[in-house]
């Protein structure tokens, strides 16, 4: 699955091994083996320890604004 943060104030992190998204509607746990790429918008902020599952487990993450 691609995993696309675009929402103002979306923020991913890490929380029992798995990627933690969190925002004003919510927070959701998304297993690393779902993922497949990481889609970061401006808007949007990332933690480190994010970053470094990614990484990891090769999973590609891109930074995107409104062209793309």
């Amino acid at each position: 699955m691609q995993l696309i943060i675009e929402k103002p104030g979306t923020f991913l992190s890490v929380h029992n091994g798995m990627f933690h998204v969190r925002n004003d509607e919510g927070e959701r746990d998304i297993p690393v083996d779902k993922v497949s790429s990481i889609y970061l918008s401006k808007a949007s902020a990332v933690s480190t320890e994010a970053l470094m599952l990614a990484v990891e487990n090769e999973i590609e993450v891109l930074l995107i604004d409104r062209k793309g």
